[in-house]
């Protein structure tokens, strides 16, 4: 009867433990994690792969530099807002030249600030998946050019003031529509990297004189010029 008892006592850890392997063999480890903060900040590059113009009069394509902020408004969505500085050229379009090859004057440096907003839903939801977050945004913003036109004096050698006051180019102050998409690689919970391909609509206007009766340009822009710009963007962030 003893013996009985003693053999039923240490039967009962070793069933335990058999049990307890079992069913951790049985656990599939999810791919799936929750993401435990809700904002980050960090610094981005962007190469933008800019569409000049009927006329190619707009910024040449090259990179961009900022910083963007984003906060999660409720479950898979998120805010985030971004201030981007865009260092460029443009060509100077002579749009009266009688000879094709010498349409072109010169180049002149176009420095653009671009600022805006996007609203961003993470398909996983407020979770990575095997660490990463796809998304699909869109946003809105302005692309400006802070400087604007420094002037001509009467010897300036800029190509930009070889032309008539009218054929002069200024890229002002765009408005921006972007559709996109992208993903967030988490490796841990407060260290972030960010991939996106995002399609910017802007307009490139065609000065005034662009529409006299003596431009040669073919076919003649229109008045207001929308483009497609596709920004590539790598982004490294901090959750907090």
């Amino acid at each position: 009867m003893l013996r009985s008892k003693l053999a039923s006592t240490l039967a009962l850890p070793a069933l335990g433990l058999a049990v307890a392997q079992a069913v951790d063999a049985q656990e599939v480890a999810s791919p799936y994690r929750f993401i435990e903060h809700k904002q980050n900040l960090g610094p981005i590059v962007s190469y933008l792969f800019t569409d000049r113009g009927t006329a190619k009069l707009g910024p040449k394509s090259g990179l961009a530099y900022g910083l963007q902020y984003s906060i999660q408004l409720s479950g898979p969505i998120r805010l985030s807002a971004y201030a981007a500085y865009f260092p460029t050229q443009r060509d100077v379009i002579d749009p009266k030249a009688e000879d094709e090859e010498a349409r072109v004057l010169g180049s002149e440096d176009l420095d653009l600030l671009l600022l805006g907003g996007r609203l961003q839903l993470n398909l996983p939801g407020a979770r990575t998946w095997n660490r990463l977050a796809p998304f699909v945004l869109a946003g809105l913003g302005v692309a400006m050019d802070p400087v604007g036109d420094i002037g001509c004096t009467a010897t300036s050698e800029r190509p930009h003031c070889q032309l008539a006051q009218t054929d002069r180019f200024k890229f002002g102050t765009a408005f921006m529509g972007q559709l996109g998409v992208g993903t967030i690689w988490l490796p841990g919970q407060r260290i972030g990297v960010r991939l996106s391909a995002v399609n910017t609509i802007w307009r490139v206007p065609a000065p005034l004189g662009f529409s006299d009766v003596d431009v040669t340009l073919d076919p003649r822009p229109p008045s207001t010029d929308w483009t497609n710009n596709i920004h590539v963007t790598l982004g490294l962030s901090y959750w907090f």
